[in-house]
């Protein structure tokens, strides 16, 4: 493995300020970043550049590309025509946090969902050793090959890196002792926790409609029965998505909305707490899952034409939306298109967060069992049902 001086100083840096935070405990997850040179799995990156991007090379004078590829951010690697990224090599810190929590140990079969650029998975496959396997899918074929490219430059050639379509896993190898996925989904698919050995773990960023995401640890207690708890980490990872499907932008509000009848008048007072809490991190990730589940809900704040602050709550697929403007006196007022009562649903959901203690994320629990993955949150000495989770 070809590296540098230049390389190893940076390694023990970022392994000492990931120490210092509390992302790395375990002796093995620190000798994997010391041990792995980042920057053979990156060979370019894409910076943001006005509203796209800009791609840079590995040609860069060798200290400035590693002072790059050594700070504690995520690297985009791959954006489509829409300006969508649509890889990346994750944050280092988030990256030692999923590992510390999937607490994988030599000689264990590993099932990593979202390739990348391979660099994860190398640090997967240094922790397990010789003894053990690491298999890694994603769904675009040319980052896989590079991704075997990078392994095998670095001396990982063991990694089984394959082109597949990771919300099925891989039904061939299985069953696993750990799994892991550095892909964010809005679901728990089916596959991965049929694939998940009795005593197993699966570690994986949960993200719903309003792309507020969970660090959701999941253990398999046996064949059937598990439970999911969420770490208070916040993650924020690129979807999972089929092969050949366009990723676009955040879904804008359909072009008919506006024509649409007014349905509901709707007016709120100026000291009216929803308006504080409406883009509250806790509050946005429990109405994401409260919602119906046939729905897809978005919040968007913006201005109005003529300037005043102004509160955009839609969905598209029960085709209803809720525009708000702020008046001068803080009051807001505005209407509500479309049959779907989304602005009672919004309402109502808002006081049962209120009631429920205004839960965080790490709140909430998962039961898994047969063919449900019951997502409750916990208030007092109750468990308040939400939503099955299981997808495929």
């Amino acid at each position: 493995m070809l590296t540098s001086p230049q390389s190893e100083t940076r390694r023990h840096a970022l392994v000492a300020a990931l120490r210092e935070s509390g992302a790395i405990h375990a002796p093995a997850i620190a000798e994997a970043f010391l041990s792995i040179p980042r920057e053979l799995f990156i060979d370019h990156i894409y910076e943001r550049d006005g509203r796209g991007w800009k791609r840079r090379e590995k040609r860069d004078p060798l200290d400035e590309w590693l002072d790059l590829i050594y700070r504690d951010d995520a690297l985009t690697t791959a954006v489509n025509r829409h300006n969508i990224p649509l890889s990346s090599s994750s944050q280092p810190s988030l990256m030692a946090h999923m590992l510390e929590a999937l607490e994988v140990q030599p000689g264990q079969r590993v099932l990593e969902i979202g390739t990348g650029t391979g660099y994860n998975a190398a640090l997967l496959a240094q922790i397990v050793g010789e003894s053990g396997h690491v298999a890694s899918l994603d769904i675009d074929a040319s980052l896989v090959e590079r991704a075997r490219s990078h392994l095998a430059a670095a001396g990982f050639s063991c990694v089984q890196a394959m082109h597949a379509d990771g919300r099925q896993g891989h039904a061939g190898q299985a069953p696993y002792d750990r799994i892991i996925a550095t892909a964010s989904s809005s679901c728990l698919p089916c596959a991965w926790y049929e694939q998940l050995a009795p005593g197993g773990r699966l570690v994986m960023p949960l993200e719903g409609s309003l792309q507020v995401g969970g660090f959701l640890v999941i253990e398999k207690e046996d064949e059937v029965v598990g439970r999911g708890m969420f770490r208070s980490t916040p993650l924020h990872f690129m979807a999972l998505h089929t092969e050949g499907e366009e990723i676009r932008p955040y879904p804008e509000m359909p072009p008919d909305f506006p024509q649409k009848p007014v349905t509901t008048l709707v007016q709120v007072k100026a000291n009216d707490p929803f308006l504080a809490d409406v883009g509250n991190h806790a509050f946005k990730w429990y109405v994401q899952w409260a919602w119906p589940v046939e729905g897809e809900l978005r919040i968007t704040t913006m201005q109005s034409p003529d300037g005043k602050e102004a509160l955009r709550l839609y969905d598209v697929n029960v085709h209803s939306i809720v525009h708000l403007v702020k008046n001068p006196d803080g009051s807001w007022n505005g209407h509500q298109r479309g049959d779907f009562p989304l602005w009672a649903q919004i309402y109502h959901l808002y006081h049962s967060y209120q009631d429920l203690g205004r839960p965080a994320p790490d709140a909430f629990r998962i039961h898994l069992e047969s063919q449900r993955a019951s997502l409750f949150v916990s208030h007092g000495d109750t468990s308040v049902y939400v939503r099955d989770l299981f997808g495929m």
